[in-house]
């Protein structure tokens, strides 16, 4: 070994001079050994002869394939410097093949240890390089320059092609290529525009092109007197759609006689089925030999194969190794798997053994939905939610049964949100994905207690994490392996269906709280390709067809990894066909398109089309309330068009699919993800309270505070393109004539609910964590608390669809980890009791953050950042306020482009504006304005004020000058339970308006950084509504207003929840909590004739036998009175309580039912004649 080593350094000595120009890329070497084999080979690369790297492959040499980045010349780890090795020995010949980064200048070195030392040599010619295309049948694609010489096309169906100087060799068919001087036909450069320029070859007619596509193919280009210039292999996927694109049947197919399994594989030559009676037999209980027809194999077995696993044995060449291989695979159409995909099961999922009772009747229970404008988001991370809450049952704990714990601190979290609001629970991905194997009792796991009494900005925690982090349970799964199959490491048996039952019964119960379920779908990438790696599906059934590949036939790696081509035909049909199966077989209520971008627009819009066809009638789902929206990120090979029309931000507009709207999440926060991470934005501090980075100047600061306010309001009004607003310049412009910090438009959106408005995700810091990142070190926590607040509000009172991180309302953090993907249950951990934020829990994971530690560590180590449990509280509270006031009126939910234009107005604007604070008004018709139809029997009038200075603000809005308004109820009464006694204490003069610092509320006396919601009352209900005039000092208690005025006020909110309140007492929706809650009263011998009185108990203070499902009300009385005469009760059971006739009725046009009464001295009802009156006891907290 030591002599091997000295002549390993020797030959780097010699050669480090050699340099691969970055036009020569990829390049490939071979070298032919006439003696011993080298014992190994060392691959040393660096930029320029610097950092030189060793990359070792093991003897005997093997087809194997390196993916490693390496420093840059500045140190760092660069992701676009991805070097690929490719290896291949055939006696006497090792072939090897790099992708080196375009824009690199690389010092690349190849030493073999062993007896003789050998640098592998530059080919002319290489099947790994695969720049050459068929698109069509009929043409061949290539950019190469022939001159005078000739072009062929070679196939082998024994994959026994070799360059040779005369040619190519080893061929069974050798074709000439006449070159088309026409060039590319248009429908090729339509479907293929990253080729448009390259030369035509015709190919003839009456050639058997079916039979060819199962061989190893090859080009070449000879020169005039033979020797060959240049060669390659081909890309086929266009040739392949034009010859086999196909919509029949492809799966498992059930019948009452058989099982008959579908596959699409036109490229393979054979097909075998192993069928496994078990998940750990070794030998299969059968092999069957499908028959191909159409580029599609099937066999037909007996229906005894249900419950069964199956593999698929694919014979097929192989472009990565140039080999025929037999590819060991499961089925793309799997609908059921065994531990870790490795074998697929055969599975039924029309089977009545796997519905949850009610599961075919789910569809009349899903939570109403009217319009799309509705929906709010919480997105959610399924292990997070539940594997820390001692509540959860603990084999339930970080799987899909957590959501069925009813009682659960988690699950009353989320009753919570839904009954002031909430709409739409989206799971980060729960497919079959990689990362986390799915037996539990492979996982590893760390001593937390060990953790906890570490130092909170101690390296050690994120030491012993990462020592684990692929060993353990934990991974965001955004690297698919199956699409269609829920992951088993969620499910108490990763085996069998035991998954799919439990992800039904997740989707049964969110959807029995009031809540709809949204999935992450991975449509952009899978996790592995190639011939050998377990987790390779589709590039094992038809290689090089369903992952993109650039010029050179290397896998595109943009999204991270083996991006896919939904360009091509049948990787759009399978897309569609999964989310059907979703919609269908699960119930799920919409879909998050990752990275939406790198998907085909036709493709997202074919998606939307086919699930809103689907019926309650004939697919047991109503598909039109399905909502489809995704990352409409712009970038990689696909940007400005590159790979066809991609369901880009910009693209997608008109097409009523949702797209993130990164432009207000930056302009509230500074910068971007990929900036500075102490560049302030419009809500962490940017020229109002300076952190100490340089912002150019205060001048500049100014200007941008001014821009970035410009920005949100723009997003404000659901970022529509043609919406006008005043500028910080004063001029009227369009939201897209408005451009971001890279010359993008801001706006892009053309229907409401095309802009998902959002200030946090799970990618990036969480929202606590990056406030505390930007914002001075001099500021409190109670400010960090209420800017996390302030910029949630923003979120939640914009026009368009409003998307929350889980957590937002808890001031969840995670030590102030940028990329929490891989950093274990440690630093995504939920405190559902509120007892803990998990900040301060470690210097977050090193890989993705050390960069920052330096900014990270002072944070971490200070006490005084750390949130209290009553700040947890509050904000728990004041994040329930926001959606209570968000569905209190039909104006914050605006449907169409047009409403929005001529309701939504932005005050306080112009280069004359009092900075920092945004004042929007939203009209609705009203009396003296037919223009405008109502849409609100309420109020006529909204206005929300945001002020982020961190004084009080006053101002005087000419245009909302002699109007009536008053602090939304939410805000103003303490009956709401508002969490916000700064808010409270905020006037609405006429004239003048006062803004409490840091807020975004709904008056015009603000306090700093505050918000806030004022409301004017419509005349006509002025009787109902009696103005209360609130001045109140600020820091002070609000205005203690009538009980009466309570209960007014709170009709604003039920009118909006279609007269049900409380929300879930009148719709319990099971036998147990009928038993439980419900009390019939004036009963026996001696009740009171023709009088029937009916309770229904919620849980409240004093009583925690119930859960409390309703946030307003502890108790409902419903009286029916069929007497002609008024009923007098007195009910024993009832008395001491302190009962309110419900609002709708209280101000109904009803006389006799207005009449009806509660004494509270005497505990006595008084119902009018013939009535049915209902009573409700608020809550008093």
């Amino acid at each position: 070994m030591k002599d091997n080593h000295a002549n390993m350094i020797t030959a780097i000595t010699a050669l480090t001079s050699l340099s691969i120009p970055p036009s020569h890329c990829p390049f490939f070497w071979t070298s032919t050994f006439q003696d011993n084999l080298p014992l190994s080979l060392s691959l040393w690369v660096g930029f320029k002869c610097q950092f030189l790297r060793p990359l070792h492959f093991p003897s005997p040499f093997c087809p194997a394939t390196l993916r490693t980045s390496f420093p840059s010349s500045q140190g760092r780890i660069s992701p676009i410097t991805t070097l690929w090795v490719q290896l291949k020995y055939e006696t006497p010949t090792l072939y090897c093949s790099l992708q080196i980064p375009r824009a690199a200048n690389l010092a690349v070195l190849l030493v073999f240890h062993g007896p003789q030392q050998h640098l592998l040599s530059s080919s002319s010619g290489s099947f790994l390089h695969i720049p050459a295309y068929w698109p069509s049948k009929s043409i061949i694609a290539w950019n190469v320059d022939i001159g005078d010489g000739s072009c062929y096309l070679y196939a082998s169906k024994t994959a026994a092609l070799a360059v040779a100087e005369a040619g190519i060799q080893g061929q069974d068919i050798k074709i000439q290529l006449v070159e088309d001087t026409s060039g590319l036909p248009e429908n090729v450069v339509e479907k293929f525009p990253h080729i448009q320029g390259y030369r035509a070859f015709t190919v003839p007619a009456a050639l058997d092109v079916k039979s060819l596509l199962k061989c190893q193919l090859a080009v070449a280009a000879l020169s005039s007197n033979g020797v060959c210039r240049d060669a390659t292999g081909l890309q086929l996927p266009g040739v392949l759609d034009e010859l086999y694109s196909y919509d029949g049947p492809l799966g498992a197919i059930f019948s009452k006689e058989s099982v008959s399994l579908y596959l699409w594989a036109p490229t393979a030559q054979v097909v075998r089925a192993c069928i496994f009676r078990d998940v750990d037999d070794g030998e299969p209980l059968e092999t069957v030999e499908l028959q191909e027809l159409y580029g599609v194999w099937n066999v037909a077995g007996p229906r005894s194969w249900e419950g069964c696993y199956y593999l698929y044995e694919v014979t097929v060449y192989h472009h990565s190794t140039l080999q025929i291989e037999k590819c060991i695979a499961n089925d793309p159409y799997a609908r059921g798997l065994s531990a870790d995909g490795r074998r697929a099961l055969l599975v039924n999922l029309d089977s009545d053994l796997l519905k949850p009772k009610g599961w075919d009747n789910l569809a009349d229970e899903k939570p109403d939905l009217l319009s799309f404008s509705d929906i709010s988001i919480y997105e959610l991370h399924i292990r997070d939610f539940s594997t820390s809450d001692i509540t959860v049952q603990p084999d339930f704990r970080g799987g899909y049964l957590a959501f069925t714990s009813q009682n659960s601190a988690g699950i009353l979290h989320l009753k919570k949100l839904s009954n002031a609001g909430l709409t739409h629970v989206h799971l980060l991905p729960s497919f079959q994905f990689a990362g986390v194997d799915d037996r539990k009792e492979k996982w590893k796991n760390l001593d937390t207690k060990a953790l906890e009494v570490l130092r909170p900005d101690s390296e050690e925690q994120q030491a012993q994490i990462t020592a684990i982090q692929n060993e353990d349970a934990y991974n965001w799964g955004y690297n698919p392996v199956l699409w269609g199959i829920p992951k088993g490491s969620y499910a108490t048996n990763p085996h069998g269906p035991c998954r799919t039952i439990e992800f039904r019964k997740m989707v049964q119960a969110l959807n029995r709280i009031g809540l709809r379920v949204v999935l992450d779908v991975v449509y952009n990438h899978v996790q592995a390709s190639g011939p050998c790696d377990q987790d390779s599906v589709l590039d094992k059934i038809v290689p090089g067809y369903y992952l993109r590949r650039d010029t050179d036939g290397l896998i595109e790696n943009s999204t991270c990894c083996n991006n896919t081509a939904s360009e091509h035909y049948m990787v759009e049909r399978l897309i569609l066909d999964d989310l059907v199966s979703w919609a269908v077989n699960y119930k799920v209520d919409g879909f998050r398109f990752d990275l939406m971008g790198h998907i085909m627009k036709h493709t997202v819009v074919k998606a939307k089309n086919r699930l809103h066809s689907l019926s309650n009638i004939s697919d047991g789902v109503d598909g039109s309330s399905i909502y489809i929206y995704g990352e409409g990120w712009d970038f990689g090979e696909v940007a400005k068009n590159g790979r066809g029309i991609n369901a880009s931000q910009l693209n997608i507009a008109g097409t009523g699919i949702g797209s993130f709207n990164d432009r207000i999440r930056d302009a509230m926060l500074g910068g971007s993800p990929f900036g500075d991470p102490l560049q302030q934005g419009f809500v962490t501090g940017l020229a109002l309270q300076p952190n100490g980075h340089d912002h150019g100047g205060q001048a500049n600061a100014e200007h941008m505070l001014a821009i970035s306010k410009d920005h949100i309001q723009v997003g404000m009004a659901a970022n529509l393109r043609d919406f006008i607003l005043t500028n910080s310049d004063g001029k009227k412009v369009k939201g897209s004539e408005i451009m971001t910090y890279d010359g993008a438009p801001v706006a892009y959106a053309v229907f409401p609910a095309e802009t998902v408005n959002y200030v946090s995700a799970h990618d990036n810091e969480t929202l606590f964590d990056i406030v505390s990142l930007k914002t001075s070190m001099d500021i409190t926590v109670d400010e960090r608390c209420r800017l996390n607040h302030l910029a949630t509000s923003i979120i939640a009172l914009s026009q368009g669809i409003p998307f929350f991180h889980c957590g937002d309302e808890m001031l969840r953090s995670k030590s102030l980890d940028r990329d929490s993907y891989n950093s274990g249950d440690w630093y995504n951990r939920l405190d559902f009791s509120y007892s803990s934020n998990n900040w301060g829990v470690g210097l977050p994971p090193k890989e993705k953050n050390e960069h920052n530690w330096p900014l990270i560590k002072p944070r971490l180590a200070d006490p005084s950042f750390k949130p209290q449990k009553s700040h947890i509280y509050a904000a728990v509270e004041n994040f329930a306020n926001l959606l209570q006031i968000r569905y209190s009126s039909p104006l914050f939910r605006l449907t169409t482009a047009e409403n929005i234009q001529e309701r939504v107005n932005f005050h306080n604007t112009g280069p004359s504006s009092v900075p920092g604070v945004i004042v929007m008004s939203i009209e609705d018709g009203h009396e003296g304005f037919s223009r405008l139809s109502q849409l609100d029997s309420i109020c006529s009038y909204v206005v929300v004020i945001i002020n982020v200075r961190p004084a009080e603000a006053s101002l005087a809005i000419p245009a909302l000058q002699a109007k009536s308004f008053q602090l939304h109820p939410v805000q103003g009464i303490p009956f709401f339970h508002c969490g916000d006694e700064m808010l409270r204490s905020k006037s609405l003069d006429r004239d003048s308006y006062n803004s409490g610092d840091w807020y975004n509320r709904l008056d015009f006396s603000y306090s700093s950084n505050n918000w806030g919601v004022g409301l004017l009352r419509r005349r006509k209900n002025e009787h109902n509504w009696p103005l209360i005039k609130q001045r109140v000092s600020r820091g002070g208690s609000a205005l203690q207003a009538s009980k009466e005025s309570y209960m007014l006020r709170l009709k604003i909110l039920q009118i909006c929840y279609k007269l049900d309140t409380p929300r879930h007492c009148f719709r319990l929706t099971t036998a147990d909590n009928i038993q439980e809650r419900v009390n019939f009263h004036n009963t026996g011998p001696s009740s009171v004739p023709g009088v029937i009185v009916m309770s229904i108990e919620d849980g409240h203070e004093g009583f925690s036998r119930l859960s409390q499902l309703d946030s307003i009300c502890s108790y409902v009385v419903v009286i029916i009175n069929v007497r002609p005469a008024e009923a007098s009760l007195a009910i024993p059971a009832l008395q001491a309580k302190s009962f309110q006739l419900h609002p709708v009725q209280l101000s109904s046009n009803d006389d006799i039912v207005k009449t009806s009464s509660y004494e509270p001295s005497t505990g006595r009802f008084i119902v009018s004649p013939r009535t049915t009156a209902v009573f409700l006891e608020p809550r008093h907290i």
